[in-house]
């Protein structure tokens, strides 16, 4: 299809033509060009169709006057025609067009495409073919490389955050992130498996569901029965309050977990895998109660005491030396503990100044 060393053809012409879908075609063309065998120009118009055009405008260029004197008075013609005509290129005839509708000398409308490809060879050498069908295979390999990676994304167990961080060759430890799902315990499959647990009844020797689990350490204390019960009865009523499943609070494996490794601060409470510091945050001082065997206090909305678990992360974080990362969790605690938030985040900062 070459003239001149150049094809100008409909893209669908060369699919056609090679036997290929418009997509591989246009693949098979990235790598040819790749590989220094042709040269591509910007698409082209197919046709133009004349609607109006002035009969002798003075100051034209060379090239521009040429295309002019070959355009019909009205009708539609190919470019690929036109340019012999012209005695130009296609594409230096499609510029001139262009000056021509910019100038108000014509109103011309195109209509289709052709590319516009020049060849650097007339035949492929056994070489130039083994190269082109290893830039493919490789261009496969890649592509499905890319794919088991976003499929290794969606069915992670552990922080996503900290996956991210280890692709980009931080080793930086951030689990848990309190910003995942993972963290915060809300993948799908955790939703879907909680219901399926067992109430453990009360006096039975209890073995943590989570033993040998997610990393899990194999000698991890027994699971306190009494106060397993103790959890789970003050679930079930924070499960009535806000009217919901009883595992949205917390799942059975969340409550044994608690139970066998008795967290002291909010801050190991929301490092116990699928807890998170969101939950931790909205109910950790009613749990740190029932841990230590005192009777748990009335509920607090997240805003009275839910802000302090983010301003302690922010404060680590500011210490540092990672101020950037420390600007979302101080905007969540402002956002929670509104005027006393906003107290203790100046006496943050002010500390972190020396003011």
């Amino acid at each position: 299809m070459e003239n001149e060393g150049r094809v100008n053809v409909p893209p669908a012409s060369l699919s056609a033509l090679g036997g290929v879908d418009p997509e591989a075609a246009g693949i098979v063309m990235g790598s040819l060009e790749e590989s220094g065998l042709i040269s591509r120009g910007y698409d082209l118009w197919a046709e133009v169709e004349v609607r109006r055009i002035e009969e002798e405008p003075k100051g034209l260029r060379e090239e521009v006057a040429a295309v002019h004197a070959a355009l019909p008075g009205s009708g539609s013609v190919g470019l690929p025609a036109l340019a012999r005509k012209a005695g130009l290129r296609p594409a230096v005839v499609q510029g001139a067009i262009y000056r021509m509708m910019v100038d108000g000398v014509a109103e011309i409308i195109p209509r289709g495409s052709l590319v516009d490809v020049r060849l650097k060879t007339f035949s492929l050498a056994e070489d130039s073919r083994r190269n082109i069908a290893g830039r493919l295979k490789n261009r496969a390999k890649t592509a499905y490389a890319q794919i088991r990676d976003v499929e290794s994304f969606a069915a992670l167990r552990t922080c996503r955050r900290e996956h991210l961080l280890r692709h980009f060759g931080d080793m930086e430890k951030v689990a848990p992130c309190a910003g995942c799902d993972v963290c915060l315990g809300e993948t799908e499959e955790q939703l879907r498996t909680a219901g399926t647990k067992t109430s453990i009844p009360e006096g039975t020797p209890l073995v943590p569901a989570f033993a040998g689990l997610s990393g899990a350490d194999e000698d991890l204390p027994g699971v306190d029965a009494a106060l397993f019960e103790r959890l789970r009865s003050w679930r079930g009523e924070q499960a009535k309050r806000q009217r919901v499943p009883a595992y949205v609070v917390l799942h059975n494996s969340h409550l044994e977990e608690i139970s066998a490794r008795k967290p002291g601060t909010i801050h190991e409470l929301g490092a116990i895998k699928g807890v998170g510091l969101r939950r931790a945050a909205r109910y950790g001082e009613e749990i740190l109660a029932l841990i230590h065997g005192e009777e748990a206090p009335e509920s607090a909305p997240a805003e009275e005491n839910g802000f302090r678990v983010h301003l302690e992360a922010a404060g680590r974080l500011l210490r540092s030396g990672r101020g950037a990362d420390a600007v979302p969790a101080l905007a969540r605690a402002l956002e929670l503990g509104g005027e006393e938030a906003r107290r203790e985040v100046d006496e943050l900062l002010g500390s972190m100044t020396g003011e």
